[in-house]
């Protein structure tokens, strides 16, 4: 059976364009986003006094968050659970804590994080691995 080591590399397996990782991280950034929008809204409405259709910049705000939360999140969800299967189909996971049965890939180095089958990382496990790699890498 195999072990893990940092210097195992993909070999080339990674698939072409962004990672799962790289669509689930835009995804948290829309969503991180929109929250921070609904702030800026709530706030401008309780310093104006007013409803979100009688100031322009407000109306803008409540579209911009509405887009987001329709359109951008929906988008980059479907997206990102496509890309998922893609890389699951081709035998490993650029996602941390989920399917085990595949290896987990760090997309910078293209090293292994993590072995099929293995037991999934806490964060500090993940945190130390993806140290040993690009010390690793760095080296060579």
């Amino acid at each position: 059976m195999r072990s893990w080591d940092p210097n195992i590399e993909a070999q080339g397996r990674l698939l072409r364009g962004p990672t799962a990782r790289s669509i689930a991280f835009l995804q948290e950034c829309a969503a991180y986003l929109g929250a921070a929008l609904l702030v800026v809204l709530i706030i401008g409405m309780i310093l104006t006094g007013k409803g979100y259709a009688e100031t322009g910049f407000l109306v803008v705000i409540m579209l911009a968050i509405l887009l987001d939360a329709l359109v951008f999140v929906p988008v980059l969800l479907f997206v990102s659970h496509l890309r998922k299967r893609a890389e699951v189909r081709a035998g490993y996971t650029t996602i941390t804590n989920q399917f085990p049965g595949v290896d987990q890939i760090d997309p910078q180095t293209g090293h292994l994080v993590r072995l099929a089958g293995e037991d999934l990382l806490n964060r500090d496990q993940y945190r130390d691995r993806i140290l040993k790699i690009r010390e690793f890498s760095s080296g060579e």
